[in-house]
């Protein structure tokens, strides 16, 4: 069974005349009369035990005997048949998975049934996201695509959602229901249900329930009214009523796949509603959530401003929902990537102002949907079923190869508007393995190829970029036709059989790229090169670890411009030295990990953290060390191994782990996971149990460690319920030093010691925690033997006043990692001849304070266009300042013809906007529809 909070929201402004909210049934606010609000619903997992597509076929019966396309078709059959019956239905996927397959007479329907007031649109989203694990970058997207996809099916009075629907999500996070405010002209009504989303006790009349039937004729056997009365008002009397400050009771009547047999479950409502209004004075009818928060608001009562988060959810003393915010990090690190390419790509699909690009024909589509999927509180969360977590991947996978061949297109359009020609442009290849040093493209090429390098970002990358080759004599041009100075070769860094990939590359080619904002570059490799121009090959140095007290003087460092990181005698880092102020900052990392708590009460799993013993054990604290020019890299064992890395002009260290496969411990006949963290410790920072958390990759939210800002602290799991959602980076602070460590998937972090953050960034346990996906959370990996991860983490150490810009301004360029494609080997004088080799399709690059967030285009002619300010109010005396930007300035390419301000989900205009001059305060997200020309 999955738990559950609940946020209601009024969202929009509604122009219908029969929409829900203006075809509610009559409630009274007057203090004697109370009313009960019965809504119908059904809560949709898209993926969770089954896959999504198996959930609304019904393939798979014998997994879980559901099918969400007859629960629609119910439903709708249900409701023509009584015009005072309402339901509410949420996932936007699945509903456009039944639009898809109905005839026209059915889907119109379905039409009249959201535009005479019987059906409410609620949520919006492609699917109600997770609000832990997930970048508020995936939030908007899927929200967007939802919300822009009803707009499309139902027109655009009815179809504006004004209703926020979280029903299972484990927590909820500030900045979700700050993206809601922004989708919304209303402020947010939040509220918590009883127990749960579904009927009270002895109320549920679905064919998946056990409840006994409403009978109201007398002639029948077991007619009993008096026994569904009394139960209603215990409920109503003695539960709910006591507990809020209205008189409007809420009566949620549906469930987890609920409503297959529509019919059942509204005949026993009429029913029970005839019952009540003859035997009770209670006001009795079917409602909605706009209307039950339409007559909440009408009762005038003063609410509460609720200012923290619900993180972490803990149901019980030994249950703590911190496991789901890292388990499955390398699907986690997919969805990240994913987001990445999309946005990226959309970006350059726009720039090339196809005429063939529709916003429902695009190929975009594909990994539009696939990303919004994988935002499901039961997906991005790791809490599905092993098989159903494969089956999102692969999705997202047949995303990335749609969008692939359609910036082929992209591509050669740009190249042919930018030279004045028709010349097709070369074919592109991409290399999915390139985090593990694998590409056969590269290393089968003998004589070289060439490299295209995207950047998303609206800064120009300065970027460290890694290609596989078979050699080590490279040479390496850039788009001058320069030969680029800050490259090297260097061998791959292999531990043992750790990954498993015999494509692994004998030698990588690394160099310095520089890109410009929005926009690619390109360069040109040759390979087996034996005159001058080959980049320099750097060979690997092994550090001798020995006892501190024979050689504590022994200095092992990495330098670049800006900083040097010091390792100590054990082969671990100790300090980092800014070279500009000459101040060493004392910072160890340490790689240590928990037991998994066995099924010997509360087990650790895919939803909870709870380790066995409170106290961490160190992997290996004389790991081996190789320096290796700008890498330091250090094995600790057969299954965790790291480099360490600076890039030039950068003043952050880069952690790369790999980590797995996590080996089993077995006593005493139990089976004991690892809760594996990285923790870093700088001493010199006088925290205390005080750190903070960004939410959803955008606010950073204060921690106290032991404590809860509004209710009372029990500490009954030191460790798991001082750790929080972590999705882009977390920090430290006093009034002379901070650190910052950047993520690059989301995770669990916190500071369990003093002067310390740690992370949680792999899991494997072997017993399942009981909150229902029955599954043990043991990824078995590619090969059987146990996943393994690579991540990457960076980190800043500095002056306190600067750590803001450098962790928010680092948050983006570590978001918009350089894309790469591959082509053939050609000369530069040839290829810059025929083909555009550098590009941006921004006029200059962006105030370093604001970042482009959304640009794709919806039709030839007209583009969706977000810009956000990223700094929060006083976070810096400069940055957080108002910035004013004229959007007929913004593109180098395409001229901006009128704007149109939308609302976040960009499924509703301003009215009264047009204005091309714009400015951004902190933190806003400005939404546009552009209309647009070459």
């Amino acid at each position: 069974m999955k738990r559950l909070i609940f946020i209601l929201g009024l969202i929009g402004s509604i122009l219908g005349e029969k929409c829900t909210w203006d075809n509610c049934p009559d409630f009274s606010n007057d203090p004697g009369v109370v009313n009960l609000h019965l809504v119908a619903h059904t809560h949709d997992d898209m993926g969770w035990l089954k896959t999504a597509d198996d959930y609304f076929t019904g393939f798979h019966n014998e997994q879980v005997n559901v099918g969400v396309q007859f629960i629609i078709d119910s439903v709708v059959e249900a409701l023509k048949r009584n015009p005072d019956r309402k339901f509410s239905y949420a996932e936007v996927g699945f509903m456009t998975r039944w639009l898809e397959d109905r005839s026209a007479e059915e889907i119109q329907d379905l039409i009249n049934l959201v535009n005479n007031g019987q059906l409410e649109l609620v949520g919006g989203g492609w699917v109600q996201p997770d609000e832990a694990a997930s970048h508020y970058i995936d939030i908007i997207d899927q929200y967007t695509l939802g919300l822009r996809r009803l707009n499309h099916t139902f027109g655009s009075s009815c179809s504006k959602v004004k209703t926020g629907w979280q029903l299972d999500p484990f927590g909820h996070s500030r900045e979700h229901s700050n993206l809601l405010s922004m989708a919304s002209s209303r402020n947010i009504l939040g509220g918590a249900f009883f127990s749960h989303y579904g009927a009270p006790s002895g109320m549920c009349y679905d064919i998946r329930c056990h409840d006994k039937p409403i009978i109201i004729d007398p002639q029948f056997d077991n007619y009993d009214p008096q026994t569904l009365i009394n139960n209603l008002k215990d409920y109503v009397e003695n539960q709910r009523l006591p507990t809020q400050p209205h008189k409007h009771v809420l009566f949620m009547m549906g469930d987890d796949f609920q409503y297959e047999n529509a019919e059942q479950n509204f005949r026993n409502m009429d029913n029970g509603i005839k019952l009540v209004r003859n035997m009770t004075n209670y006001r009795i009818f079917y409602s909605t959530p706009a209307c039950y928060t339409k007559a909440v608001l009408a009762a005038g009562v003063n609410w509460t401003n609720k200012t923290a988060d619900f993180f972490p959810y803990g149901s019980d003393s030994n249950a703590y929902w911190t496991g789901y915010f890292t388990s499955k990090p390398a699907f986690k690190g997919l969805i990240r990537q994913s987001s990445n390419i999309l946005n990226t790509f959309r970006q350059m699909n726009t720039f090339a102002s196809n005429n063939d690009l529709g916003e429902w024909t695009s190929p975009e589509e594909i990994l539009e949907r696939a990303c919004a999927l994988s935002q499901h509180h039961d997906a991005v969360t790791g809490t599905s079923k092993e098989h159903v977590t494969q089956n999102y991947e692969y999705r997202l996978l047949l995303g990335w190869s749609a969008v692939e061949s359609l910036s082929q297109i992209t591509m050669e359009q740009i190249s042919r508007r930018l030279k004045g020609n028709t010349v097709s442009f070369p074919v592109q290849t991409f290399c999915r393995q390139l985090n593990e040093s694998a590409c056969d493209f590269t290393t089968n090429s003998n004589s070289g190829f060439t490299v295209i390098l995207y950047n998303g970002n609206s800064q120009p990358a300065h970027q460290l970029i890694r290609i596989p080759v078979s050699q080590q004599t490279v040479s390496l041009q850039d788009a001058s036709g320069n030969q680029v100075q800050s490259a090297w070769t260097m061998a791959t860094f292999k531990n043992g059989n750790q990954i498993n990939n015999p494509k692994i590359s004998t030698y990588q080619l690394q160099f310095v790229a520089d890109i410009p904002a929005n926009g690619f570059t390109t360069y040109f490799v040759k390979v087996g090169s034996k005159n001058s121009e080959a980049v320099p090959f750097v060979e690997t140095t092994e550090v001798k670890s020995h006892p501190k007290s024979v050689f504590s003087d022994r200095a092992t460092s990495l330098s670049n411009d800006l900083i040097t990181v010091n390792f100590d005698s054990n082969n671990l880092v100790s300090s980092i030295t800014d070279k500009k102020s000459g101040k060493t900052y004392p910072l160890k990392q340490h790689f240590m990990y928990y037991e998994g708590h066995d099924n010997n009460g509360r087990a650790s799993g895919a939803y909870i953290f709870r380790p066995q013993d409170n106290t961490a054990t160190e992997v290996n604290p004389n790991p081996t060390l190789s320096t290796n020019n700008l890498e330091a890299r250090q094995i600790f064992g057969d299954w965790v191994s790291q480099t360490i890395r600076l890039t030039p002009n950068r003043s952050y260290i880069e952690f790369e782990w790999t980590v797995g496969p996590l080996p089993k411990a077995n006593r005493n006949g139990k089976n004991y996971g690892k809760e594996f963290i990285t923790r870093y410790e700088a001493s010199g920072i006088k925290s205390g149990a005080t750190f903070y958390t960004d939410a959803n990759g955008r606010q950073m939210i204060k921690r106290t460690r032991n404590s809860a800002p509004d209710y009372t602290y029990e500490n009954t799991e030191p460790i798991a319920a001082n750790m929080y959602p972590v999705n882009s980076r977390a920090t430290i602070k006093d009034s002379a030093s901070a650190l910052a460590v950047l993520v690059d998937r989301s995770c669990a972090g916190g500071s369990i010691i003093d002067s310390s953050l740690e992370f949680l960034i792999h899991r494997r346990d072997y017993y399942d925690d009981g909150f229902g996906v029955d599954e043990a959370l043991d990824e078995p990996g590619n090969d059987g033997r146990g996943l393994v991860v690579r991540g990457r983490h960076r980190i800043f150490i500095t002056d306190p006043t600067t750590i803001n810009k450098l962790h928010r301004e680092g948050a983006y360029e570590l978001f918009h990692d350089a894309l790469v494609s591959l082509s053939p080997a050609a000369t530069f004088s040839d290829y810059s001849s025929k083909f555009a080799v550098s590009y941006s399709g921004v006029a200059s690059a962006l105030p370093s304070n604001i970042h482009l967030l959304t640009l794709k285009q919806l039709s030839p002619g007209n583009v969706l266009l977000r810009l956000e300010h990223i700094y929060a109010k006083g976070e810096d005396s400069t940055l957080s300042n108002p910035v004013t930007i004229n959007l007929n300035t913004l593109f180098k390419d395409l001229k901006v013809n009128s704007v149109q301000e939308m609302l976040l989900g960009g499924n509703s205009f301003i009215s009264g906007s047009g204005s091309t001059s714009i400015t951004l305060n902190p933190q806003d997200i400005k939404t546009f529809q552009l209309s647009v020309s070459l």
